[in-house]
């Protein structure tokens, strides 16, 4: 029976990682998961007392960083540590559905080497318009709704491959935001990365304005960058020519998102439609955050 690691980077994650922790005892992990690897760079007491406890409780193993690390690097180190030689990752803000070890214990025991779950919303949130906002900004591509099918990435909150294949893709890039992105499409020149609906977390998404917009601005910024690294002779993605092409590139993001929502059911045709003007908001600071990105020195 394969067993595989579950590594969840944290940081001053205690409003929500005990849920994580325990959502995964509630769906009977002990069968597939090997163990629970937790790498911390917290600097609250409160957050790093609770993970000290949870690993006196045998909940998981506990690996502290001296600095506050960025996810991807403490996803590295909890890859390097890994007992397993599946590795799965999820963040500190989600919660794991019924079967969810179980569906990718399968993938992995049918000759599965790297996949991605499906990304929904908890059930105390599905009628908040911020989290909602959130959930089809961010994860429209990966609903529980789609098919099983290739993906060219997805998101690291439910992301699962075997060792072999994530130190031959080299693990991932030092970089904020949309490192998943860059890890994957390098897993993706390897080996297929398939996406399973059924295999389903569900986000905790902010519930705060200020986060929130902040957080729309760094994801644009990010996906700038990333796309100059791949295509630095891009005029539309630098200076001016950012700022010139972002109305194109926003709108086209619009239309696919809206005809992914479209294409899924109607309970999330309705929810969107509910967040709309929330949705439209993060969308303009994405695109805010894509022209900053276009002024910006940094590089992958």
């Amino acid at each position: 029976m394969v067993k595989f690691t579950v590594i969840i980077p944290a940081y001053n994650s205690l409003a929500t990682i005990p849920a994580t922790i325990a959502s995964l005892s509630l769906d009977c992990h002990r069968d597939f998961v090997q163990e629970i690897l937790v790498v911390d760079s917290s600097d609250a007491p409160a957050s790093i007392e609770y993970l000290v406890a949870a690993e006196a409780r045998g909940e998981i193993r506990l690996i502290s960083c001296a600095t506050k690390t960025m996810p991807s690097i403490a996803r590295n180190v909890g890859a390097r540590a890994a007992l397993s030689p599946y590795l799965v990752f999820i963040d500190s803000d989600v919660t794991v559905t019924a079967q969810w070890s179980r569906k990718i214990a399968d993938f992995f025991s049918a000759g599965g080497l790297a996949g991605a779950g499906s990304v929904t919303i908890p059930p105390h949130q599905r009628k908040s318009l911020l989290p909602l906002g959130q959930l089809y900004l961010q994860f429209n591509e990966f609903l529980d709704t789609a098919p099983r099918q290739v993906k060219p990435f997805a998101p690291s909150c439910n992301l699962f491959c075997t060792r072999a294949v994530f130190d031959a893709a080299g693990g991932f890039p030092s970089i904020r935001a949309s490192e998943d992105v860059l890890f994957c499409l390098k897993l993706s020149r390897l080996t297929e990365l398939v996406f399973l609906p059924e295999a389903r977390v569900c986000h905790i998404f902010r519930e705060q304005f200020a986060p929130f917009v902040k957080n729309q601005v760094l994801l644009g910024r990010y996906v700038n960058i990333y796309r100059r690294s791949i295509n630095p002779a891009a005029f539309y993605l630098s200076g001016f020519g950012a700022l010139l092409a972002a109305p194109a590139i926003t709108l086209i993001k619009f239309l696919r998102i809206v005809s992914r929502i479209a294409g899924s059911n109607q309970s999330h045709r309705m929810a969107f439609l509910l967040s709309f003007p929330v949705f439209l908001y993060g969308l303009f600071c994405w695109a805010y955050g894509f022209i900053q990105g276009g002024f910006s020195d940094e590089v992958v």
